[in-house]
């Protein structure tokens, strides 16, 4: 185990609830359980990944952990080197303020994420001039200075992002992120919505950048292969909760929750003939207004026992691992 100096971000009991409203008067008839009682730690220089199907809820847990979606509930303790650790959840927008230069987040839409009002230039210097750093001319200075460590030209700030492809948009919103240095970046999603033979190019431009500044990443994605790429530890999370948290190596080698299992198993592998032994997931993700007792995956699982549908399952160590995994029937299974 690391100790408490390796740990920049302590995440404890995290929900978030979007109230369900219904009626002439919109009086709140329910909620929608994006995230329900999340808790993990992200390790200093480590990349965090965290997969799970659409509609789990990775993108609502990314955006709640830097404060753009409020939390309904839970603590989230950023660790500052030669600093006290700061409660983020409770912050006013005020004090939050300063602390939004230490996390930062790369979205997954480069189109959607750059004012394309704005040059390039001023795009990058954005963060720079709503934290009062430097003068316009050095703010100026220090937005080329980005777009050349993330592999554009120092000319390219006078243009447009219209005028780029996708691949060099999200190298856009990239040196964004890093104009404040940050030490920690969600990074949701950011080569979904790229060319595949781009992906890899901004991948491997992501890890450089991670072993040069000595940043720490939580990497939302929906796609395996990538996560397997890019992450020393992974989360797996199913309609708003953890399901397992192991290291990489581990997850695909011996993965403990039938849900991983069955993720890994949809893989797809250019090596197979056909698509034989292949485990496909029946059905669908349950309502998140209307979550099912006990394990959320019962529904769907071909293991679910009595218990799993009464009783929570809570994400615990295995003997013998060091996995953490939330399965009645962890122990028991052969996967």
């Amino acid at each position: 185990m690391s100790g408490v100096d390796d740990v920049i971000l302590s995440v404890s009991d995290l929900s978030k609830y979007f109230p369900v409203r219904k009626g002439f008067f919109r009086r709140v008839a329910g909620n929608v359980q994006a995230v329900e009682d999340v808790s993990f730690q992200v390790e200093r220089g480590e990349t965090l990944g965290l997969v799970g199907e659409s509609g789990s809820g990775k993108t609502t847990l990314g955006r709640t952990l830097v404060r753009l979606i409020e939390p309904t509930r839970g603590e989230i303790v950023l660790s500052q080197l030669n600093k006290k650790p700061v409660e983020l959840a409770s912050l006013s927008a005020r004090a939050l303020k300063p602390i939004r230069a230490d996390c930062q987040i790369i979205f997954q839409d480069p189109r959607a994420s750059l004012n394309s009002r704005m040059s390039v230039g001023e795009i990058v210097a954005e963060p720079l001039h709503i934290h009062k750093v430097g003068t316009r001319r050095e703010r100026m200075v220090r937005a080329r200075e980005l777009l050349e460590l993330v592999g554009l030209n120092a000319d390219d700030a006078t243009r447009y992002p219209h005028e780029f492809s996708g691949g060099q948009r999200q190298r856009i919103g990239i040196a964004r992120a890093l104009s404040l240095n940050p030490k920690l970046i969600v990074c949701d999603e950011p080569v979904s919505a790229l060319d595949v033979s781009v992906q890899a190019q901004v991948l491997n431009l992501l890890k450089g950048l991670q072993e040069e500044l000595g940043l720490t990443y939580i990497f939302i994605t929906h796609n395996l292969g990538v996560a397997s790429y890019m992450c020393d530890r992974i989360m797996v999370m199913y309609l708003g909760r953890l399901v397992e948290i192991a290291s990489a190596d581990e997850l695909y080698k011996r993965p403990l929750h039938p849900y991983t299992a069955a993720l890994i198993s949809s893989m797809p592998d250019v090596d197979e003939q056909g698509s034989g032994g292949r485990e496909v997931l029946q059905g669908q993700i349950p309502d998140p207004a209307d979550p099912p007792p006990g394990c959320r995956f019962h529904t769907r699982c071909k293991f679910a026992a009595g218990v799993c549908s009464t009783q929570i399952p809570q994400l615990r160590e295995t003997a013998g691992s060091n996995t953490l995994v939330a399965c009645h029937r962890a122990e028991e299974l052969e996967l």
